[in-house]
């Protein structure tokens, strides 16, 4: 599939009515990795950065054997999150104190990150999009970056 077809895609299986940003947030992340680059999407609180990393994942489907993951600050948002983008039809689980499960997307808070990568690691699992909500803050020497590069070593550079 390309840019296009992968956009159409995800559009279709945004639950609501995607705003022109979302659109193009996708089709930028659609075309970045594509070309191996990375990004970052600038977005106020409540302004729907949720539905554009749910338009994001969908461009990428499908993806046998590889796990997609977000990564968001507290257990609160991985619930609503989870909820979130399960409205996408993703096989999307949280992983984080009170809940540990593996889907094709999995959904974490910082401090868990660390373990899901262990697990990762132990059972031979890949990530193939890493998504760090709310990076703000991040610096390069975070412990949620270093799980993320640790994350693109498992997986060759691909991540």
């Amino acid at each position: 599939m390309d840019v296009d077809e992968r956009l159409a895609d995800a559009t279709g299986r945004n639950p609501r009515t995607p705003r022109r940003w979302q659109v193009e947030a996708t089709r930028a992340a659609l075309e970045a990795v594509r070309d191996r680059r990375t990004g970052v999407i600038y977005a106020a609180t409540g302004t729907g950065k949720s539905d554009a990393i749910g338009m994001i994942l969908c461009g990428f489907r499908p993806a046998t054997g590889w796990i997609d993951v977000v990564t968001v600050p507290t257990q609160d948002l991985v619930r609503q999150t989870v909820r979130g983008l399960r409205l996408f039809g993703m096989d999307v689980q949280p992983w984080y104190q009170h809940e540990r499960k593996i889907g094709a997307v999995v959904v974490t808070c910082r401090p868990s990150l660390d373990g899901l990568v262990d697990h990762m690691t132990g059972h031979d699992m890949k990530a193939r999009i890493a998504i760090i909500d709310e990076c703000h803050g991040l610096g390069a020497d975070s412990r949620c970056l270093q799980a993320v590069q640790r994350m693109e070593t498992m997986c060759g550079g691909r991540l």
